[in-house]
């Protein structure tokens, strides 16, 4: 998973090493923090390790360290991400418990008490950073260890070894080549000289690690580029659907309409009135 790695330092101020992020989605990677992903309101997809997990209003998901996984929201989604070193709770019984014998439970809603407790504590959490009181830090650090002691009292945690689920090379490099060459035209045949598998099995391949096929995975890919576009302001429709792999603008404006419901016209009158 190393060409995946995301190399972003999530540090805040000198010491404080984590950072919270307001975002409407990320492509897959991984990194050696926890993040904490809520969704404020609207509705997003994320995708761990392969598995779909839908995440509606008032509804937060953990991601451990190590783990594979992309965020696609809907338009008009707020989602908070709070991506935080272990090392700013963590003291030897912690690193002793969790050794890689445990995982902890990682999809929270509000219909059960424990998991409004987390949610609730993780909102506290986003409003100590943003107002960086006294102690601050001293304070995240606090509710950071309560919030795991509650999992743990509640036994919300798993004692059965993870399973290893490495990317294979292979798959690496097909994603690495997809990533490079989005904007021209990518066949199966193409991936199967890449990696030398068989069609049939790059198709299997993809759907375990990225819950995609490689068309839809190269559709979705090229979506989050042309979203990004879209943003600016300065393309047409046809100049960011060709600079961006696709091969008209209907198809397109289809493409995008089914991904985030609204057509590209409408996204951009959005963002431009958020601007």
């Amino acid at each position: 998973m190393l060409d995946l790695y995301e190399k972003v330092q999530h540090k805040s101020g000198d010491n404080l090493p984590m950072k919270i992020y307001k975002t409407s989605g990320v492509y897959l990677h991984w990194h050696e923090e926890y993040e904490f992903i809520m969704v404020e309101n609207g509705a997003a997809l994320c995708i761990i390790n392969g598995e779909s997990v839908n995440l509606n209003k008032n509804t937060a998901i953990l991601v451990q360290s190590g783990v594979l996984h992309s965020i696609h929201a809907r338009p008009n989604t707020n989602i908070t991400a709070i991506v935080v070193s272990p090392a700013l709770w963590a003291d030897r019984a912690f690193g002793e418990l969790f050794n890689g014998q445990i995982s902890f439970q990682y999809i929270f809603d509000n219909n059960e008490p424990t998991d409004r407790s987390v949610i609730e504590i993780l909102k506290h959490i986003v409003n100590i950073y943003e107002r960086e009181c006294f102690g601050y830090e001293f304070i995240l650090k606090a509710k950071f260890a309560e919030l795991f002691a509650i999992l743990i009292e509640n036994e919300r945690i798993c004692h059965t070894p993870k399973q290893s689920r490495k990317t294979p090379a292979e798959l690496k490099t097909m994603m690495d080549y997809i990533h490079e060459h989005y904007a021209g035209k990518i066949t199966l045949k193409t991936l199967s000289a890449l990696s030398f598998y068989s069609q049939t099995y790059i198709i299997k391949l993809f759907k375990k690690f990225t819950n995609f096929t490689p068309a839809e995975y190269i559709t979705q890919y090229r979506l989050t580029h042309a979203q990004r576009k879209l943003k600016n302001g300065l393309e047409s429709n046809l100049d960011i659907a060709l600079s961006c792999g696709f091969n008209s603008e209907s198809y397109f404006v289809y493409a995008f309409k089914k991904r985030y419901g609204i057509t590209p016209h409408t996204y951009r009158i959005q963002e431009s009135h958020k601007g």
